[in-house]
């Protein structure tokens, strides 16, 4: 059982931006046949004082309880489990209208059995898993499942939950070959296919991939996969944001990799990533350098550079300022290249002292190109579901910068307490009131150094008392 109250914070001038809240987390699970089969419950319940600068934006409370189970069974190498659970949000009903139109519910599309209503102070909802798993025996394992959310479940004020109003079935199986024989010392394989339907059975995609993994017997890994998605006649109800479903092209992507020997002291890696789709007008692809070292047993860390290219004909970008009265939905094409780097140290002085350095530099720029506007959603053919709007261009163009920075000392002054010294930098920016091509390499990284810093500096200890 964990419980937490955090205080009212104010802005200069007396002005709610957090309000003082409650927040419960429980969690009770028994076990039956030495671990085999197990029951669960768990509940989670969040309780805000809110006031006139908080009450049209924040749930006043959210609860969310649900059972689950598991069995396993045949030696120990199936096991069927499942959950089911029911959420509550209440509140004003400015905050539930938002709830409402938010990205994980879009109660105001057009085109499904969701009704929203602006008047309602409450919402709730449901969902539901049931998967089973081939978890040991022989050379095979799998994976079968499906898992639905209704419209109005939201667990978001304690967990996470990207949308609500989905089905999910999904589909795995593998298969690995672990005595070494000819050129491998290991090979594995699996297939996925997966399908997506929202609550009210419109299909949001169907796809699968199939992927391998081979460790050569100098310890060498290669990795290859394929996977397709937007099979059959699929749409994407959010798309246009809280406007129609529209109808997706088939999309195709793919991946390959090649991994040094881990044993050695410097270990190289480099991954390739692309994929098409919308007709071949969508594509992308993107390369992964790594090198990995271990100096010695007290230093090592890693040194990585990613590169990528990803041209979206279908990015949402509304029109600020319409020509008429009339809601278009209208959507860019977007070119955009991205460039970031990731360092990482790790010192251990004693076993007690270790020093630990993170820094990512980041740097995205794009060009708007053809700008369209949703035509016919039902089209078979891309050039039907999206025509030119406004003349056909968006000059746009957007720059994204940031550099982030962690340094970690830690220090275990005595067992089981230990001493942090933290130093947090970042800097960055984001522009997207561009009228030019803006990526570039060299003279982006530069000019991100040259902004300014912000620094956080936190100390911590702990103390372990032992009755």
């Amino acid at each position: 059982m964990l419980e937490a109250s955090t205080q009212r914070e104010v802005a200069p001038g007396g002005r709610t931006i957090e309000p003082a809240t409650n927040y419960v987390v429980g969690r009770a699970q028994k076990e039956f046949r030495e671990g085999a089969s197990s029951i669960g419950f768990m509940g989670t319940a969040v309780n805000r004082s809110l006031d006139e600068f908080t009450e049209a934006f924040l749930r006043r409370g959210a609860y969310a309880g649900g059972v689950d189970a598991r069995h396993q069974f045949w030696n120990r190498n199936y096991e069927i489990s499942g959950y089911y659970a029911q959420s509550e949000v209440n509140g004003s009903a400015d905050a539930i209208a938002r709830v409402q139109t938010n990205l994980v519910h879009n109660y105001q599309r057009p085109d499904d059995d969701l009704v929203y209503d602006p008047t309602r102070t409450s919402l709730g909802g449901n969902s539901m898993q049931v998967v089973l798993n081939k978890r040991g025996g022989g050379i095979t394992r799998g994976t079968v499942g499906y898992q639905r959310h209704s419209g109005g479940f939201d667990a978001n004020d304690v967990g996470f939950l990207g949308r609500a109003n989905s089905q999910n079935q999904f589909l795995w199986l593998n298969a690995q070959l672990r005595n070494p024989k000819g050129i491998y010392r290991f090979w594995g394989g699996n297939i996925n296919q997966w399908a997506n339907w929202t609550a009210d059975g419109q299909r949001l995609d169907l796809g699968g991939n199939v992927n391998t993994h081979m460790q050569l017997k100098n310890n060498v890994w290669l990795h290859f996969g394929q996977g397709v998605s937007g099979l059959a006649s699929s749409y994407c109800d959010v798309c246009s944001r809280g406007g129609p479903s529209v109808r997706q092209s088939p999309n195709f992507n793919g991946l390959a990799g090649i991994e040094g020997d881990g044993r050695k002291s410097i270990t190289p890696y480099l991954f390739w990533n692309w994929g098409w789709g919308d007709e071949r007008q969508s594509y992308w692809f993107g390369i992964d350098p790594q090198v990995q070292f271990r100096l010695s047993s007290r230093f090592n860390g890693s040194l990585g550079v990613s590169w990528s290219r990803s041209v979206n004909a279908t990015q949402f970008k509304s029109d600020d300022d319409p020509v008429d009265a009339q809601t278009h939905y209208t959507f860019s094409k977007l070119d955009q290249h991205t460039l970031s780097g990731t360092v990482r140290a790790n010192f251990t002085a004693t076993p007690n002292l270790s020093l630990q350095v993170y820094a990512q530099p980041f740097v995205s720029g794009g060009d708007y190109g053809p700008w369209r506007e949703l035509g016919d959603v039902s089209a078979q053919r891309f050039s039907d579901r999206f025509q030119p709007y406004r003349g056909g261009m968006d000059p746009g163009a957007l720059l994204f910068r940031q550099m982030r920075s962690n340094t970690v000392l830690r220090w275990e002054y005595r067992p089981g307490s230990v001493f942090y010294v933290v130093w947090t930098q970042e800097r960055g920016t984001y522009d997207e009131a561009l009228n030019t091509p803006q990526f570039s390499a060299g003279d982006d990284y530069r000019n991100l150094f040259k902004l300014h810093p912000g620094n956080v500096f936190l100390i911590k200890g702990s103390y372990w008392v032992n009755f």
